[in-house]
Order: structure tokens, then C-alpha cells, then sequence
């Protein structure tokens, strides 16, 4: 059986925007959507997410779907520092979070100018006081600012910079398959965040909507999912490179239920960053 699908692809504020406008039209275009982490409890208040069993999702981790069914995870973006190997040596590289503060580091580190979601992780694995007292330490090495992950990782290992202190680790690996000069600090913990999937609650087509949640959801439709994206999908048994390279470390998933707190998040990191 073959399903022929529309696909609209949009940032995740873009489709947050199109389905709540449209539902508050009476208008409901959509069967499946992603989501960012942030949307997902806009998005169950107002009644716009199907509650589902989904039955492949039995072996995956909590932390990769809700408890509730609401959605799954279908893919987990890991956030790491990286460097560029031509410019630090392996032996004055960073091995912690801690070795990030050394002030040697003054103007060599960058980030995306935007790092509220980055705020709410570490705050996720470490709490909001030790998150905050880390963040005015850090600041103190006058952290240089990019948007995009994609342009900063380019950035990096063109030698802009020595080091970038959130990258997609997915992204990293790719890079070193072409012989770029980067690598990545295996931190304690790996942040993480889920890319939520859910079917929408008036799917106009609700019966494909479940059948392309099951194959997704598959051991079949996650290894193909891995294989086109590259990405650490959640099924514990699709074997990566990406799973391998993570093996016997600690990663810290970002939980949906913190994401409340996302304006406090971003008002953290906008005063310790930009005032």
C-alpha cells in the first residue's frame, strides 16, 4: 500500500503559525506534523494533538515519546562543543564543560546569538542555579556570535574560530568523513533534545495519518529516516554511527514539560549575553 502525500516544509514557528491559524479558521489541512519541543503543550491545549497508542514504540526510552501519546520523538538532536583540531592540539583541547571557562578560550568560543532552548537543557541537567552561576562564568570569555548551526560548523572548520560550544554532533561526524579538522567534547552529560512527530486531532485523512505514524515508527521506517537525515533516531535498535560515537556516554533529554519556562529561559540568556 502506497500513501501520495503533500509536504510542507516550514520552521518550526512557521508550522506552528500555519496550524493554529488555520484551525482557528475551521480550517485542518494537516494529518501528521513535526513540532518543535517547545509548541508541544500549545499544541494539546488547544486540542490540535491526537492521543495515540502508538504500538511500535513499546522498546524506546520515556524520554523519547510522551506518556500520554501525544507524540513521538522522531528524531534526538545531540548538542556539542566541537574544535578545530588545526588550531587546538589534542592535549590543550577542552575534555569538560568546566575546561570552557579557562580564560584562554577569551574570544575564541562561538555560539548562536540565540540560546534560550540551549539555556533550558542545561537547566534540564543541571538545574537553574548551577545553569545560571555556569553562564555568567562563561560569558566571561566574550563568546562570539553566529546564527545557524549549519554556518557556524562551516565557520569552525574553516578556522573563524578554535571552538564552537553547541553543534549538532550529527553534523560534526559528517564533516569528519570529509577530513574536516573538527572534533567534539564528550561532555558529562551530552545535551540533547527530542524532534517531536504528531498526528493532528481533526486529520483530514485520520486513517493514512495512523498508517505513515506506524511505519514511521517502525524498525523499517526509522532505519530509513537515519539513513536520510543522518540523525540519532529513537529506536534502540537502528545501529548508527551516530549511536556508536555516543556509546557508554550520558545524554540528557530535554523534557517537554520544561519547555514552559522557555521565556524565562531566553530572558536568562539575553541578560547574561547581551546586556
Amino acid at each position: 500500500m502506497f500513501l501520495t502525500t503533500d509536504y510542507w516544509r516550514a520552521t518550526d514557528a512557521d508550522l506552528y503559525q500555519k496550524i493554529t491559524t488555520e484551525a482557528r479558521a475551521g480550517q485542518y489541512n494537516v494529518d501528521v506534523s513535526g513540532a518543535d519541543v517547545e509548541y508541544l503543550q500549545q499544541l494539546k491545549n488547544a486540542g490540535l494533538m491526537k492521543k495515540y497508542n502508538w504500538p511500535n514504540t513499546a522498546g524506546w526510552s520515556p524520554q523519547y515519546k510522551d506518556r500520554e501519546g501525544y507524540w513521538i520523538a522522531h528524531h534526538v538532536l545531540c548538542l556539542v562543543p566541537a574544535y578545530n583540531t588545526n588550531l587546538v592540539s589534542a592535549a590543550e583541547a577542552p575534555k569538560s564543560w568546566d575546561d570552557l571557562l579557562d580564560p584562554k578560550w577569551n574570544k575564541a568560543i562561538s555560539m548562536d546569538k540565540d540560546g534560550g532552548d540551549w539555556v533550558l537543557m542545561l537547566w534540564s541537567a543541571w538545574g537553574k542555579e548551577k545553569t545560571v552561576n555556569y553562564l555568567k562564568q562563561l560569558a566571561r570569555n566574550n563568546l562570539v556570535f553566529g546564527e545557524g548551526a549549519g554556518a557556524r560548523t562551516q565557520m569552525l572548520a574553516a578556522g573563524a574560530v578554535k571552538i564552537d560550544v553547541r553543534l549538532n554532533l550529527h553534523q560534526i561526524l559528517e564533516y569528519q568523513k570529509k577530513n574536516a579538522p573538527l572534533d567534539w567534547v564528550r561532555t558529562d552529560p551530552i545535551l540533547s533534545r527530542p524532534g517531536p512527530l504528531f498526528i493532528a486531532q481533526h486529520a483530514p485523512h485520520p486513517n493514512a495519518a495512523a498508517l505513515f505514524g506506524d511505519w514511521f515508527s517502525s524498525l523499517e521506517g526509522q532505519q530509513t529516516y537515519y539513513e536520510a537525515s543522518g540523525k540519532l533516531v529513537p529506536d534502540p535498535k537502528v545501529k548508527s554511527h551516530l549511536s556508536e560515537a555516543l556509546k557508554g556516554l550520558k545524554i540528557s533529554v530535554l523534557p517537554a514539560e520544561l519547555t514552559v519556562r522557555g521565556n524565562e529561559a531566553g530572558a536568562i540568556w539575553r541578560d547574561i549575553f547581551w546586556k
